[in-house]
């Protein structure tokens, strides 16, 4: 009986069946690729990953701010200096994974068979992100790959 070793397939190409880890890390490594195909595991992966990330700090600010925040008058609290620092730093995380985000919502068009300009739709309320978000579900489908680069050194149809 012999064991076959299913190499990870290179950044060109789509990643079926990735990791939770693998499809974070493979994520930012093609943050700004708009080419190519991204597999629904791919994409939701890296999604929940991002949510999650956004989730845990603005958990840690709150609870920075429930923890050493000063009553007001009003019955709220001010927000202290370790609540500012990491609402700071959840906004520099959005703005991180915002060009990412883009990226692989655009590679997950493609491998459903759709043009990436579809995405413009998440500019529509509410009802944009509807249709991308039914556009993301969509299987994949071998036409998808005409938006993979072409092979190194191919000089097109003749």
């Amino acid at each position: 009986m012999s064991q076959y070793v299913v190499a990870e397939p290179t950044l060109d190409q789509p990643y079926y069946g990735v990791s939770f880890l693998g499809a974070f890390k493979r994520g930012f490594r093609k943050y700004a690729r708009f080419d190519g195909r991204a597999s629904r595991s791919e994409f939701w992966w890296f999604t929940l990953g991002c949510i999650l990330a956004v989730i845990l700090l603005m958990g840690l600010a709150v609870l920075a701010t429930v923890a050493f925040g000063e009553p007001n008058g009003d019955g709220t609290r001010s927000v202290p200096v370790l609540g500012g620092v990491l609402l700071v730093l959840t906004g520099l995380f959005y703005l991180a994974i915002l060009l990412p985000s883009l990226a692989v919502t655009v590679r997950r068009l493609h491998d459903a068979g759709y043009s990436g300009w579809w995405v413009l739709f998440r500019l529509i309320p509410y009802a944009g992100d509807l249709v991308v978000l039914i556009l993301n579900v969509q299987p994949s489908i071998p036409a998808g790959a005409r938006y993979d680069r072409p092979p190194a050194g191919w000089a097109g149809p003749r």
